[in-house]
């Protein structure tokens, strides 16, 4: 249990993040919620695919309103950052791991394997 240390300060789960609808799979891609609601960000089904052998991996994306930073977890994705474009590309390349290109039907996908553990 984490708790604050500054008088009138509360912790609590980032509600946007953690309460998002189910992903789907639709042309070839995993389609996953995007933070603002109205819209979706979609990934290579082979990163899935990875997960599920124990193998994670960050990108960014972005929809019409926000840019994210997105790591991969053995049962889901995790939004880690919300911001611009900018912001979120400096975050990405700040991060430790080799990169890593995805080529499926649609085209080139770029994202990091995050190091083992």
């Amino acid at each position: 249990m984490l708790r604050p240390t500054v008088e009138g300060i509360a912790l609590k789960a980032w509600s946007r993040a953690a309460q998002l609808p189910q992903s789907s799979i639709a042309d070839g891609k995993v389609e996953v919620p995007s933070l603002c609601g109205r819209h979706f960000i979609r990934y290579p089904i082979a990163l899935l695919e990875e997960a599920m052998r124990g193998r994670f991996y960050t990108f960014a994306l972005a929809c019409e309103c926000h840019a994210y930073l997105i790591q991969t977890t053995g049962d889901s994705v995790r939004f880690k950052a919300a911001g611009d474009w900018e912001e979120i590309s400096v975050m990405y390349e700040d991060l430790p791991g080799e990169e890593f290109l995805f080529r499926d039907q649609i085209g080139p996908f770029v994202c990091k394997k995050l190091p083992s553990a």
